[in-house]
């Protein structure tokens, strides 16, 4: 996960101890653009867990050039991955 690219945790759950926490929202910042496609199914990989923990599924928005947040979201079906590139 280390491919030129920043990624942050944006919400945590508040429930249970931060390091057992799956990520539900990740943010992807591209610093080279031809690493943008393995950052961000790097983070949807990541994203995965608390998708199918919550039995959603994951949209992916871009917020600026090479930036994107990746989230568990339940306006997604289960099991896929749709991308909003507003």
């Amino acid at each position: 996960m280390r491919n030129s690219a920043n990624i942050k945790q944006t919400a945590p759950a508040a429930s249970v101890p931060e390091a057992l926490r799956p990520v539900g929202m990740l943010e992807v910042s591209a610093a080279v653009p031809s690493k943008g496609p393995d950052a961000l199914a790097d983070a949807v990989a990541v994203v995965a867990v608390a998708a199918a923990e919550h039995r959603i599924g994951i949209l992916i928005s871009r917020i600026g050039e090479d930036r994107y947040i990746v989230r568990a979201h339940p306006s997604v079906p289960y099991g896929l991955v749709r991308q909003s590139l507003a």
